[in-house]
């Protein structure tokens, strides 16, 4: 469950960027939240202990796992004293919360789009978003037509609310998508 290396360099550079007033990205990454207290990655022991029994309790415990293992293997290859683990795990949140995976040249990768990370989740979306090699881009074009002033909502994909509270922090009233384990001893 450890990060692709694409999804690596963006949590590594929003971290070293953070710390760079003089960067011509602060401005975007100053504008992330300072903690992500409602994420259930950062619950509390006593929070994370309501979610027992539930399908979302083992996910963030491998999460946590995961990202532990992450911050261990780049802190044995790089300089990370500027950094503490809480510093990598909030980078990481803002990175996979607002990242838009894409294909450049037929190259699949993934890229921060800042205002396009401000739409929210709905299905079925007003928008349609690719990178255009062409005009050497990020594009979005509605799918339908959106009035001024009307709030644009794009998709974050079919999950199950487990997964929409992990990764987003949002839950979807009577989503078609949930998941229940039972496990049965025969």
């Amino acid at each position: 469950m450890s990060m692709n290396q694409e999804t690596m360099s963006l949590v590594m550079f929003v971290m070293t960027e953070s710390k760079n007033e003089f960067s011509r990205f602060h401005a975007y990454i100053s504008g992330f939240p300072k903690s992500f207290d409602e994420y259930p990655t950062c619950f509390s022991d006593t929070e994370l202990e309501m979610l027992k029994g539930s399908p979302l309790h083992q996910m963030v415990l491998a999460t946590r796992n995961a990202l532990k293992h992450d911050f261990d293997l780049l802190s044995k290859s790089l300089d990370m004293k500027e950094y503490c683990y809480q510093d990598f795990v909030n980078a990481k949140i803002a990175v996979s919360s607002r990242i838009f995976g894409i294909n450049i040249k037929g190259v699949a990768t993934v890229a921060m789009v800042p205002y396009a990370d401000m739409f929210n989740h709905n299905r079925p979306c007003q928008t349609k978003w690719y990178f255009d090699d062409n005009l050497k881009g990020f594009c979005i074009k509605a799918t339908e037509e959106i009035k001024r002033g009307d709030q644009i909502y794009d998709t974050y994909g079919l999950k199950s609310n487990a997964e929409f509270f992990r990764n987003y922090g949002f839950l979807i009233p009577e989503n078609e998508r949930n998941t229940y384990a039972i496990r049965i001893k025969l």
